[in-house]
């Protein structure tokens, strides 16, 4: 009997070593971007620096999606039969640095809603995520980045493939059950993840297999700012159908 517990205790261990492990031990250090404050807006950030492109976002771009490091997750995100953008992307018109590597910045904002009406102005959108994505793609590369991480923010949150295991299922789980489990594995995806409690802010870093062979790393800080709107709207409506800019004043 001792035996079979024994070796009982070891299979455990040795599938938490495979599917990853949360641990739950948040930092008490607010997450922060770049020196972008969360919250700020579009109007107040593109005052300061250099906007090189915006891209509009039709879907639900909310915390769990962008935390995912599967491509194919974000196509889920994606409900382009909407007409609506929630939120949108800005790129700056210069590269950054971050930990001592080159990479590409990317700003995402929401629109603000006021009572279920979403405001479609760019100068109000809020600012609630930053991505970092790298040019060169070494494992050491990642390693570097985590450790360096490590001393900013501390042990990790969560470490695995399977990202539910620290921030739950999808919010289109249904869609995407058949398929996500086998992806995380063909692609060898690897998140890494520090929450904090200070500021409701996570930043997650992502490695996954390309099609072509090399892999992609993502580092992406996301806060709390746009989970209101993407709650309120994810479920209002049934695909295809949209209220939003119509008037109904005097109805």
């Amino acid at each position: 009997m001792k035996r079979f517990l024994s070796v009982l205790l070891c299979l455990v261990v040795m599938l938490t070593s495979v599917t990853g492990f949360a641990s739950g031990v948040e930092t008490s250090k607010p997450i922060t971007f770049a020196g972008f404050e969360f919250g700020k807006t579009f109007d107040e950030i593109r005052s300061e620096n250099l906007i090189a492109t915006i891209d509009f976002k039709y879907g639900r771009y909310s915390a769990r999606f962008l935390a995912d490091a599967l491509s194919r997750v974000s196509e889920e995100a994606s409900m382009r039969n909407m007409g609506t953008a929630y939120c949108f992307t800005a790129r700056l018109k210069e590269g950054s640095k971050v930990g001592g590597y080159d990479a590409d910045l990317t700003l995402w904002f929401v629109y603000p809603q006021q009572d279920g009406v979403l405001i479609q102005n760019e100068g109000e959108a809020v600012f609630y995520a930053g991505e970092y994505s790298f040019f060169s793609n070494e494992q050491a590369q990642y390693d570097d980045l985590k450790e360096k991480l490590e001393l900013v923010y501390g042990e990790p949150f969560f470490e695995g493939a399977e990202l539910k295991n620290a921030l739950g299922d999808l919010p289109n789980q249904d869609a995407v059950s058949g398929w996500y489990s086998s992806d995380i594995f063909q692609y060898s995806v690897t998140h890494t993840v520090w929450k904090s409690s200070a500021n409701n802010a996570m930043v997650v870093l992502k490695r996954r297999l390309q099609l072509y062979g090399s892999f992609e790393h993502r580092l992406i800080y996301i806060s709390d700012c746009a989970e209101e709107t993407f709650a309120y709207f994810a479920d209002l409506l049934a695909p295809g159908e949209t209220t939003i800019g119509v008037d109904l004043e005097g109805l």
